[in-house]
Formats: structure tokens, sequence, C-alpha cells
């Protein structure tokens, strides 16, 4: 019984994890996109804040959580879903029309890698 009562409040006073909504879950930086299957590559930087801009168009947008997913809506038609993997590449689904978001699957799918830092 001693055991049980350790472990319990163990788990009371440990602080909890922050929610995603608290935080920007994508990490900041430089990021390739190599979308398939049409092989378009776009660069995107990401800020800590969740600030994403598309140089190669002068696109400013950000990326917000609805419902636990990671969306980023430059309000051109598009809409695009980015989900971080576990080694670290960012996956992204991209929908086009916006409006095929989230009954119909994305037309396009991305692979992102972030650039390392000082290069």
């Amino acid at each position: 019984m001693r055991c049980v009562l350790v472990l319990l409040t163990a788990a009371v006073v440990s602080p909890a994890a922050p929610a995603i909504k608290d935080k920007n879950p994508i990490p900041a930086g430089t990021w390739t996109v190599t979308y398939h299957p049409n092989r378009a590559v776009r660069v995107y930087t990401v800020t800590a804040e969740g600030d994403v801009s598309f140089a190669e168009s002068g696109t400013k947008g950000k990326l917000a959580v609805k419902d636990r997913e990671v969306i980023l809506d430059f309000a051109d038609g598009k809409l695009e879903r980015w989900t971080l993997g576990h080694d670290g590449r960012l996956f992204v689904e991209h929908f086009n029309p916006k409006s095929s978001y989230p009954d119909n699957p994305p037309d396009q799918i991305g692979i992102g890698v972030l650039k390392p830092e000082g290069k």
C-alpha cells in the first residue's frame, strides 16, 4: 500500500507537460520541403512564434493548432497540415482547394528537413 501512495503523491506534485497550444510544435528554422508527385521544392522559414514565410513568393502565414493538428493557411485558397515525425522530419499534406480538407485526401505530400544551424 505504501508504494501506491508514494506513486500517487509523486504524480500529483509533478508538473504537467505543456499543452500543444502553449507552444509552436514545429521547431524554428529553415525547412526544405520536397512535394510528391510534382517534385516541387519549397523553402520555408519558421519562427519560434509559429510565423511561416515562403521567400520565393513573399507569402507569409502562421501555424495554427486546430483539433490537435498543425495547420498552415497562406490565404491563397490552399491549406497544409504539418506533422513533425519522431525522426525530426516534417510531413506536409497539401490540400488544393482548401475546402477539400479534412474530408478528402491531400493532392500533394511533402517531406521536409530542417537545415542544420550554422549552415
